[in-house]
């Protein structure tokens, strides 16, 4: 099956992610997307943006849409990491 949808150039992770109901995102932010793609749109799939003032508790910024500006053709977010290398309960996270 799987040589017979590559010999008809069936994107073979497409059907995956299309049977198993998976969504795609992008994980970036605004300076680091239009340096990476000189700023292609790209706004029908869900952004994962992230702004963090440095690394640890206090370099969070805050745990909400506001500092979010519009780029690549996104007008607003799906998700947001507020927070970089932090340490709960022993265990490193992004936040």
């Amino acid at each position: 099956m799987y040589g017979g949808l590559r010999n008809s150039n069936i994107n073979i992770k497409t059907i995956w992610i299309q049977q198993y109901n998976l969504f795609i995102g992008i994980y970036t932010n605004e300076f680091e997307w239009n340096q990476i793609t000189g700023g292609a749109e790209a706004s029908n799939i869900m952004l994962w943006y992230w702004n963090a003032y440095g690394y640890g508790p206090t370099k969070e910024s805050p745990a909400n849409f506001d500092d979010f500006r519009p780029f690549g053709g996104w007008t607003s977010p799906s998700v947001k990491q507020f927070g970089q290398a932090e340490s709960i309960c022993g265990v490193n996270v992004n936040r």
